[in-house]
């Protein structure tokens, strides 16, 4: 698959068959929407971005998940898999344009999930804001620091 903008208001898709098809941008296209993990004791943001619209009126969105093993476009039901959907209310620094190129870009380079170094909210923190990070593994670690910190705390006092 190769995924490309054909202009401001469109972008275009080449299936491996070398079939085509379009999805038009709106006003929410760029736009990061997320919906909590399935089976997760802790609320975890799965979050992708918004592309637009097909011809049917299907919503597309990219994200990266470890069922696909990289990042690639998926219908509103394959992202949102029957949960609600929430727009991430965090301003990004780039632009619509700059958030789906860089989106698209990690399509067509077939960018591996990795859960520490590649993961859902990493691709979106790279395209909104060109931050390499991920607020789930931020916790986890400093959840584990801060556990580490009080068993050492727990060892020096006995």
């Amino acid at each position: 698959m190769k995924v490309f903008f054909t202009n401001h208001s469109t972008i275009s898709i080449i299936k491996n068959d070398q079939s085509q098809f379009h999805i038009f941008l709106n006003s929410d296209s760029g736009k990061i929407f997320y919906r909590y993990k399935i089976n997760s004791i802790s609320k975890i943001r799965h979050p992708g971005v918004y592309l637009g619209t097909d011809i049917g009126g299907h919503h597309y969105f990219i994200h990266n998940h470890y069922e696909v093993d990289f990042a690639s476009i998926a219908s509103l039901s394959e992202f949102s898999k029957g949960q609600k959907l929430y727009l991430n209310e965090t301003k990004c620094q780039n632009s619509q344009t700059e958030i789906l190129g860089i989106a698209i870009q990690y399509v067509n380079d077939r960018r591996r999930y990795s859960l520490i170094n590649d993961n859902c909210q990493t691709l979106t923190n790279v395209a909104c804001n060109n931050r390499r990070e991920s607020e789930s593994i931020n916790n986890w670690v400093g959840g584990l620091a801060l556990f580490a910190l009080f068993a050492l705390i727990v060892k020096a006092a006995s």
